[in-house]
């Protein structure tokens, strides 16, 4: 299945195919400016000024009508009024005022779309958006001359703010990932002779052959294109491949459910290993939710060190080989039992569950060992990437902008993690291994608490390729996920909120303005989500009250109601005491701490 072997042109060839379409102008030497672009009552492209006609006229066709009518026959043969005309039958008493009342605001909301309208025409003369003063270039600082010779992109981690890119400088940095140009880069990618539609046509017979139906899909090549980390000093970039009809989609998805229940079965042996031996080989979270409940529930006598790493070259590196035979190996785990005998013949994927079948199955979305594995090695390599009119294929690392690479990643690393933890176990270690047992993981980010020996064992756990970088920030604390982890002297762990945005050196736009065309019920709806995630990450009253001061001070700036916000404040107390009864603080002083 696999596409390893196939001719590739020259790198010095493609670079001058690529870079000559991409530097055709002279570009701004500007590298990124940041924009924090607020939601307006009118849009850059005006919609037809009839739309909002469609709804109205869609619901009074096929809904008003035809319930008129309804009401008006039943009305006749039982000569009784709307609402009484349905008790002919005890079954169905009640429904004429139910039906009356949905009729009733359906058209008062129906109405007032035209009603609003019209109004506005006959004060204004003409129709609401049918002027617009704002354009892209009223956004545009002075220093920016057109444009066209930007790239629009969204932030990393604040895809609500938009970046305008230097097209040379954007388009140099795809350049050198993927290393064109005799430039270093790095041998992610390399070129192929084969045309987008080649592979295209390949992919369809492969996923023909793997029971999937081809004959109505538009099947298109995931694109490269990268968005900057405005967070990074100095800026970077994150590069992704995606495509939203990507011709290994459907096999990508299928996968993630398989092997998120292996995942799931590797979690429930390890709890059942821990809770026997108390040595822990599962490292990986879930989410920062998950992080605080195992701290919560783990009473530390003492903390005394706390480290973070992380994985720079993830993606980038590790041998294709080593990543299928890894995952290869814990799916041949799943599918038998301890002694080598086979424990389950399929695996059944259903809309809303997927789970093991020892014998026989009904389904027809039923998978053996074999065709997870024929699929696996399938989509791992047939990654390709379209920059510059040019197709390059991923022969290293974890296949990116896929649906199943953060499951690949955590099974992956998974193995070599178990596998270092049950050699020290065979070897006698049982207290080294235990050491470990406070070591967690997110994909690419690494927690270890009281361990002083982690990082001397870096190299014994993972493979020589993979880079691990400590990003520890002091002595006594650290950043992990969206949590500040510390303790003081006696060895107390305390938590907050941590938010990579906060180093944004600019004002970035994360919550609706009360001046944009949302609703103002689900704006004061963030207010109360937001202070269940502060609760939750803060163990000290002052970070949680100033996490919200922050937030309450930035809402109201935006046009909020202080009076308004009281009441999701007093909502938030009263639903979720679990959250904030340690602080042991009353509503009213909580109220005044924050809003006054």
């Amino acid at each position: 299945m696999g596409n390893r072997r196939l001719g590739r042109p020259s790198a010095t060839q493609v670079a001058d195919d690529v870079i000559s379409g991409l530097r055709a102008h002279n570009f701004p030497t500007i590298p990124i400016i940041q924009m924090s672009l607020r939601t307006h009552n009118c849009d850059v492209k005006e919609p037809p000024h009839w739309l909002f006609w469609i709804p109205y006229l869609f619901m009074e066709i096929f809904i008003g009508t035809p319930l008129t009518f309804m009401f008006l026959s039943l009305g006749q043969y039982c000569s009784s009024g709307i609402l009484t005309c349905w008790k002919f039958a005890p079954l169905c008493s009640g429904i004429g005022g139910s039906m009356f009342l949905l009729c009733f605001l359906t058209s008062l909301y129906f109405a007032v779309l035209p009603a609003w309208s019209l109004i506005y025409l006959v004060n204004t003369g003409h129709l609401a958006n049918q002027e617009c003063s704002l354009s892209v270039s009223s956004f545009l600082p002075s220093n920016v001359s057109s444009p066209e010779h930007y790239v629009i992109t969204p932030a990393d981690k604040a895809s609500n703010n938009y970046t305008f890119t230097c097209k040379k400088y954007y388009f140099d940095s795809q350049v050198k990932e993927l290393g064109l140009n005799s430039t270093p880069g790095n041998p992610t990618y390399t070129p192929t002779n084969l045309s987008a539609s080649e592979i295209i046509d390949n992919h369809k017979s492969a996923l023909a052959s793997f029971g999937f139906d081809t004959t109505n899909l538009d099947l298109d090549l995931p694109y490269l294109y990268c968005i900057p980390k405005m967070h990074k000093n100095p800026y970077k970039q994150r590069f992704i491949a995606g495509s939203s009809k990507c011709s290994t989609k459907s096999v990508s998805i299928l996968l993630t459910k398989i092997l998120s229940e292996i995942k799931s079965g590797l979690q429930r042996y390890c709890s059942t290993v821990y809770c026997r031996s108390g040595i822990n080989q599962m490292w990986i979270l879930k989410n920062s939710k998950e992080l605080l409940e195992h701290l919560k529930s783990t009473h530390f006598s003492r903390v005394h060190l706390i480290k973070d790493f992380d994985f720079s070259t993830l993606n980038t590196t590790n041998s294709t080989f080593q990543i299928e035979r890894k995952t290869r190996k814990n799916i041949s785990n799943a599918f038998t039992s301890k002694n080598g005998n086979r424990k389950y013949k399929f695996i059944v994927v259903n809309y809303d569950k997927t789970y093991f079948v020892k014998e026989k199955s009904e389904s027809e979305n039923k998978y053996t060992e074999t065709d997870i594995i024929q699929m696996l090695n399938f989509l791992i390599d047939n990654i390709f990437v379209v920059f510059g009119g040019k197709v390059f294929q991923q022969i290293v690392g974890i296949p990116m902008g896929t649906n199943c690479a953060p499951l690949l990643a955590d099974i992956f690393l998974y193995s070599y993690e178990a596998e270092f933890i049950q050699s020290l176990v065979s070897e006698g270690k049982r207290y080294l291994a235990s050491d470990f047992s406070f070591t967690y993981r997110y994909i690419d980010d690494v927690l270890s608490i009281n361990n002083p020996k982690f990082a001397d064992y870096l190299s014994s756990i993972y493979p020589s390729d993979l880079e691990v970088k400590e990003t520890t920030e002091t002595n006594n604390s650290a950043s992990y996920l969206d949590i500040m982890l510390s303790y003081n002297t006696d060895g107390h762990m305390n938590t907050s909120l941590y938010d990579k945005r906060d180093d944004f050196n600019f004002s970035i736009t994360n919550f609706p303005f009360l001046s944009s065309n949302i609703p103002s019920s689900p704006a004061y709806g963030v207010f109360i989500s937001q202070l269940i995630r502060y609760a939750r990450a803060s163990t000290k009253y002052t970070d949680f009250v100033l996490r919200v001061r922050r937030l309450s001070d930035k809402l109201l700036s935006q046009g909020y109601v202080c009076g308004r916000l009281t009441s999701p404040l007093r909502k938030f107390y009263g639903r979720y005491g679990e959250l904030v009864i340690h602080y042991d603080v009353p509503l009213s002083r909580m109220v005044d701490d924050i809003l006054s």
